[in-house]
């Protein structure tokens, strides 16, 4: 009876070590799983990585390849929401220029016509940090457009940006890199100021003047709300361009590609395409300049050939990690909503 006892202990005793080895062995094999993970996700794709198997390793590694083909990044999706943008901002064209044709309505939409920016926030990349700033923006834009009685079509954006990037590259060539500099140095919580990267929350929309154009007056209401006037540069209203690229543009094709550039679902917008990279400035008109931060591997014999060897990182583009967040926050996004629209009220009408 003692033995069977004594030999039971036993087992019982070697099955506990053994048990306890393996969930040991099991414990070390996922940290060490999580550590290669972990790794990986802070890499950077090679230059001239294409933009489709970027984001499909990005969310591989995030374990996150339900979202892939899922959102505004995915070539179909971001085309049948670019089509219906158009219509949107089409239709505000049509309100502002009512009967007109030709050179009037250019005339008349560039008088009331306005491209409006506003930087909301600069946080961490939190995913429901940032779908509550977003929250906030709409609402509180919706309050603002609806308090001005003006017609607009407009989104919720979100940019990941390189404070590591942004502190490292020194210039005082490019206007837009030192206001984008400043604008998130500002908005920075304190307790976040050493993070490498950042989410900026932001809108651009369209909105008519009405037919009382007071550019001023609307610049001046978007600074007095709480969150848009904590620094210089949060908001900015322009008028439509006229040439891009040394050619003439006319309205409706100014619009068309506002109607793309809002509906990117990736952080840079160039040449109509979509691409997963860190952008230094706030212009469009400045990528030329990015570009010449990056373009020496080009003329460089040994750095020719280890691209073609391996492949070189590309600097300006987002680590994977950081590329992983921004879908999930873009699929969040999605779900809540990121357009907002507002009507011209009947009163400033004609």
């Amino acid at each position: 009876m003692n033995k069977t006892n004594s030999s039971n202990e036993s087992s019982t005793s070697s099955a506990a070590v053994s048990m306890s080895a393996y969930q040991k062995h099991k414990a070390n094999r996922s940290d060490a799983n999580q550590s290669i993970i972990c790794a990986a996700s802070e890499q950077k794709p090679t230059k001239g990585a294409h933009t489709r198997k970027v984001v499909s390793r990005a969310l591989a590694i995030a374990g996150l390849s339900h979202l892939d083909g899922q959102t505004l990044i995915d070539d179909t999706i971001r085309s049948i929401h670019v089509e219906d943008m158009k219509q949107r901002i089409h239709a505000l064209f049509n309100g502002a220029t009512k009967n007109l044709k030709g050179a009037y309505a250019e005339q008349r939409a560039r008088e009331r016509l306005r491209f409006v920016t506003v930087i909301h926030s600069v946080d961490a990349l939190n995913v429901d940090c940032t779908i509550a700033h977003t929250k906030t923006l709409k609402q509180e834009m919706t309050a603002t457009l609806g308090q001005l009685g003006l017609g607009s079509v407009g989104v919720v954006e979100l940019e990941v940006v390189s404070a590591e990037l942004m502190g490292l590259s020194q210039s005082d060539r490019a206007d837009s890199f030192q206001r984008k500099k400043k604008v998130i140095a500002d908005l920075t919580p304190p307790v976040h100021q050493s993070d490498t990267s950042l989410c900026m929350v932001h809108y651009h929309g369209v909105i008519d003047l009405g037919n009382n154009p007071n550019e001023e007056h609307l610049r001046r209401t978007l600074k007095q709300n709480q969150h848009w006037g904590r620094t210089g540069y949060q908001v900015e209203v322009k008028q439509l361009s006229e040439h891009w690229g040394g050619n003439r543009k006319s309205v409706l094709e100014n619009l068309d590609h506002i109607a793309a550039y809002i509906t990117k679902g990736g952080n840079k917008f160039k040449d109509g395409q979509v691409y997963m990279e860190y952008k230094l400035t706030f212009d469009q008109g400045d990528l030329d300049y990015e570009a010449e931060l990056i373009a020496g591997w080009k003329t460089h014999p040994e750095l020719q050939r280890e691209q073609k060897e391996k492949g070189l990182e590309n600097p300006l583009s987002m680590t994977y990690a950081d590329i992983a967040f921004a879908i999930e926050a873009i699929d969040q996004l999605m779900q809540v909503g990121y357009v907002i629209a507002s009507q011209t009220k009947s009163t400033t009408r004609r």
